[in-house]
């Protein structure tokens, strides 16, 4: 891990001291073969690491190699890891219960409603992310079976979280992030603001478990602060509210406990969050004002929340249009002919069970309620179990509001169709293999690295 690391620390060094996309390229091809090496004899370490550098595709996301994206060429390599994971490991150790059919069903039925009815491409983009979150998913909860693989996926989440920032700060350097990116002052070839700090919000659950329990918390602390300074400075404000819904948790935790540690964290996590938005305040209050036209009337609550409720009532009047569409949606990419056919514009409906709706109408909707209420379930068990730990039940319990912050932020703006939501994916694969391991979690008798 420390060596895949090392090399996509040099990847990013050489986009911040200049080198051009090609060059990028060429450094991240070491990690390629790398990881090819070490496939057969570490994969649950190779899924990890690849897994763990997903932050740093993102700075170069959208350059072209022959044609195709650099972020499909990571999503296509990312599902055939996992494949390998799978034939050589996964097989041989099958998952406990029934639960994985839940999230396998979402896959199949995706495919089912979506292929053949819309974009070919658009269509295989989207499957290959959901199914990329349910197999990380699965497989994060295998490797999690182990206190040594439960160490593991907490480390990497914090490399995914340095990486992250790290990313930010590269697109905060070159005026691609926050008010530069909504002003439209330049085009980029990395991830928007969106994308990254919604991966931001996620990645923050490693780095509330380790100011709970780890060691050097301080740094867990200094994190947690840089963190929110990224989520604030990104100007998205869904994201705001996921990230200050995590932070309150951890707050109410530290009150709860009395933890002097706990409380500074939070506190400083708050006090950098205002610093940002203070500097940023001109523009932020640009980004909230259109939020009045919820009570104008007049249709001008249609522009409220930059247009959110015009698209989501666009979408929805489509999608609900006859009982044949809303029984089985109208395919992939619907909502971007509905929005482009009344308001003229090429927008998707940025609410994720909206766009399900769409997509495979009320089936669909369903079937993906039942993977909410799976990651619900999830993390609800390891924070009631008995069995467990005073130590792994908090943990459950920071995983509940992880997912809750996960569902807002796919209701306001969507989080299902970006790669962004594989924190979540290991967030729910490490909850559900802790659940294995009562009383012998990888906080459990050590603190947590």
């Amino acid at each position: 891990m420390l060596v895949g690391a090392g090399i996509a620390a040099l990847c990013v060094l050489g986009a911040l001291i200049g080198y051009g996309p090609t060059t990028i390229v060429g450094m991240v091809i070491p990690v390629v073969l790398l990881l090819g090496a070490m496939i057969f004899s570490a994969p649950a370490g190779v899924v990890i690491i690849y897994a763990m550098l997903r932050p740093v595709v993102d700075a170069v996301v959208f350059v072209q190699v022959g044609g195709v994206t650099l972020g499909t060429v990571w999503g296509a390599g990312f599902m055939i890891v996992l494949v390998f994971y799978w034939l050589l490991v996964g097989i041989r150790r099958p998952l406990r219960g029934y639960g994985w059919l839940v999230p396998v069903l979402f896959v199949v039925a995706y495919a089912l409603f979506a292929f053949g009815r819309g974009d070919f491409t658009y269509t295989l983009s989207t499957w290959v992310k959901i199914a990329s979150f349910v197999l990380l998913a699965l497989t994060c909860e295998q490797i999690a079976s182990t206190r040594d693989g439960q160490r593991l996926i907490q480390r990497a989440g914090i490399v995914f979280a340095v990486l992250t920032l790290v990313v930010m700060g590269i697109a905060i350097a070159t005026n691609h992030y926050g008010a530069a990116y909504y002003a439209g002052q330049t085009e980029t070839v990395g991830q928007g603001p969106h994308a990254l700090a919604s991966m931001g919000v996620l990645a923050s659950v490693f780095v509330w478990i380790g100011a709970m329990f780890g060691r050097r918390r301080w740094l867990y602390l200094l994190l947690a602060a840089l963190l929110a300074v990224g989520v604030s400075l990104s100007l998205v404000r869904t994201t705001f509210l996921a990230f200050a819904v995590l932070t309150l948790w951890y707050l109410f935790w530290g009150l709860k406990n009395r933890s002097r540690g706990a409380l500074v964290s939070a506190t400083a996590a708050f006090v950098a969050a205002v610093a940002g938005v203070w500097f940023l305040q001109d523009a932020l209050a640009q980004r909230v004002s259109d939020l009045a036209f919820l009570t104008s009337g007049g249709g001008q609550e249609f522009r409220a929340g930059s247009g959110r409720i015009g698209l989501w009532t666009t979408v929805l009047h489509s999608a609900t249009a006859n009982s044949a569409t809303l029984l089985f949606g109208r395919g992939s990419a619907a909502s971007f002919e509905a929005v482009s056919a009344t308001l003229g514009a090429a927008l998707w409906s940025h609410n994720d069970f909206i766009e399900l709706l769409s997509t495979g109408g009320v089936g669909l909707l369903v079937v993906y309620l039942l993977v909410v209420a799976w990651l619900f379930a999830s993390t609800l068990r390891l924070a009631a179990d008995p069995r467990q730990s005073a130590k792994a039940r908090a943990v459950g319990r920071l995983m509940v509001v992880g997912v809750v912050s996960f569902v807002v932020m796919g209701f306001f703006n969507g989080i299902i169709f970006f790669q962004s939501s594989m924190g979540m994916a290991m967030v729910v694969g490490l909850a559900r293999g802790m659940i294995e391991t009562p009383g012998a979690t990888f906080l459990d008798g050590v603190e947590s690295a």
